[in-house]
């Protein structure tokens, strides 16, 4: 690439999912932006691979069917390889001392459920007429082992925020998560009631692709050709009165009064430092949660389904 001076209404360093999300609003409210990615590719942790005509994503494989987000899909031009399904009507399991545990409907396995103790479902009915008193910024563990005990958030919740969030539940906070819910739980006293009166927008949809989610980036790729440049990792960030400045290894310089980060909190942290240092540490205890994740392939007809 060579060396360059542009300037634009903002810079968007990182094409993961983040920069991708600013992107699109950024193109919405008809902005000139520049994305700059350190990758020969964008998508960050979405990225699907293919391996004897199975089909795994190294990162997300589904999300959460929205407005916003079927309008992003529409606006990339892939709603032709679009796939979704009804939440409720997905096969879920459980893995615990007793195996592997099939989970019909969430109220029904947890009054069955061999692994979990008469305590603890009784916890878990009685917890419409339970008071208790919730602080700012609580953990998701500690807010809803208030509401349904420790036994079962630790047997049921942990598995379900590791598989959405990748993250551990000591650390995430119940404002940002269970926002919704936790209001709800101030306002009516309880968690059951505040499930009840949640509106909803008709039953819950999972979605994927038929290519992985690499579809996604894909098609964000071709889409914003002309915003986008690959292969370029920052090296120095400065900013010079109201003016953003950004240099690449080989010179070249993007210029914006406006900068938006999305890489990891350790890497915006660096990119930081000899700007402001206070920020940059703040930034550098932010918590990651170590995850693997298993793929299996099973032909279809062959096994059971667990």
């Amino acid at each position: 690439m060579e060396k360059a001076s542009k300037s634009v209404d903002f810079l968007v360093v990182g094409a993961g999912i983040s920069g991708m999300g600013a992107a699109y609003q950024l193109h919405k409210s008809k902005k000139s932006f520049t994305i700059l990615e350190g990758q020969n590719r964008a998508g960050g942790v979405l990225e699907s691979r293919k391996k004897d005509g199975y089909t795994y994503d190294l990162g997300a494989n589904s999300a959460a069917s929205s407005a916003p987000y079927l309008e992003f899909v529409k606006e990339l031009d892939i709603d032709h390889k679009f796939q979704s399904i009804l939440a409720k009507s997905l096969p879920r399991s459980l893995w615990q001392e007793q195996g592997l545990m099939r989970i019909t409907s969430p109220l029904r396995a947890i009054l069955g459920a061999r692994w979990l103790s008469p305590k603890a479902k009784w916890t878990f009915l009685t917890e419409p007429f339970r008071r208790s008193q919730h602080t700012p910024e609580e953990s998701v563990y500690t807010f809803l082992s208030k509401r349904i005990g420790e036994e079962a958030v630790v047997k049921i919740v942990d598995a379900v925020m590791t598989g959405i969030y990748a993250g551990d539940i000591h650390q995430l906070s119940a404002d940002v998560v269970f926002k919704e819910l936790k209001d709800g739980v101030i306002e009516h006293g309880s968690l059951f009631k505040a499930l009840r009166n949640k509106k909803t927008n008709g039953p819950r949809t999972i979605t994927g692709f038929n290519g992985g989610f690499s579809d996604v980036s894909n098609a964000f790729e071709n889409k914003f050709a002309d915003n986008l440049v690959l292969n370029a990792t920052v090296q120095s960030i400065h900013k010079k009165e109201d003016e953003w400045r950004i240099t690449l290894p080989n010179g070249s310089i993007y210029l914006s009064k406006n900068l938006i980060l999305t890489p990891p909190a350790d890497t915006t942290a660096t990119l930081l430092q000899s700007i402001n240092s206070e920020l940059s540490a703040a930034l550098n205890t932010i918590p990651y949660a170590p995850m693997g994740v298993l793929h299996l392939g099973i032909p279809y007809g062959e096994h059971p389904i667990p």
